[in-house]
């Protein structure tokens, strides 16, 4: 477990909800299938659920960073959802046409 920062008010209150959010889940995929607890399209749409919460955090986090002028440096294993895609420049090579464009 990593160490939480304490910057705001709300510190407890995350660190409780995801706490507990964390121990439902473990909860629910153990207990799914054949001879658990809880219907397993069911636990799907708990799971479901629990990943759209997190991307909607990482969108919250990104947007805040850009309002406040500040590069987004999103957690490990999520992209930056505001992130603008770069194009890479057309090939300039003989076998793409000697640096003629493939759209114009």
């Amino acid at each position: 477990m990593g160490i939480v920062s304490w910057k705001t008010l709300d510190s407890l209150d995350f660190i409780r909800l995801f706490g507990t959010t964390d121990f439902m889940l473990s909860l629910v995929r153990g207990n799914m299938g054949r001879k658990g607890k809880i219907d397993v399209a069911r636990a799907a749409k708990f799971l479901a659920e629990a990943e759209r919460i997190k991307e909607e955090l990482n969108l919250l986090n990104a947007e805040m960073c850009r309002e406040l002028g500040r590069e987004y440096r999103q957690a490990h294993g999520f992209e930056n959802p505001l992130k603008e895609e770069k194009l890479d420049p057309p090939d300039e090579t003989i076998e793409n046409g000697g640096g003629i464009p493939a759209c114009e």
